[in-house]
């Protein structure tokens, strides 16, 4: 049985220019939201709210993004609660994605410290530290 035709479906194409690395970029960021690439391209160029770089030839349109209260659940589930606009759920997808790469680091770390049986570092303890309070802050209501 044929698949059942979409309300909207998606019958345009346009065509965009990328190098590989760009394109390898995408398909990586796109398997780690657990979409396909056209998803995740298609949500980050409709959905973003992201402001242009200063001097940028492309203007934000639209209402307000500041003052709309976030429609699509970014990863992390911050939509739905008040107060959270789509450039906050923007802004929280970003910070989650790099406090998930200084973990990935600072566990490629400690796994290479433990294989080696070295004593760590009185500066990573001091970081690990400053981490902690920084975790504890956010949780802070």
């Amino acid at each position: 049985m044929p698949r059942p035709v979409k309300d909207d479906p998606r019958d345009r194409f346009k065509t965009f220019r990328f190098t590989e690395a760009e394109v390898t970029r995408l398909e990586a960021r796109a398997r780690a939201s657990g979409g396909t690439l056209s998803d995740y391209v298609r949500d980050r160029v409709l959905d973003s709210q992201a402001e242009p770089a200063a001097g940028s030839r492309f203007e934000p349109g639209g209402s307000d993004p500041d003052r709309s209260p976030a429609k699509n659940n970014p990863p992390g589930g911050s939509a739905g609660l008040p107060g959270v606009t789509r450039r906050n759920a923007f802004a929280l997808r970003m910070l989650a994605e790099q406090l998930r790469k200084v973990g990935v680091n600072l566990n490629q770390i400690a796994k290479r410290m433990n294989e080696q049986r070295i004593r760590p570092p009185r500066e990573l303890t001091m970081l690990l530290d400053e981490i902690r309070s920084y975790v504890r802050r956010a949780r802070e209501p």
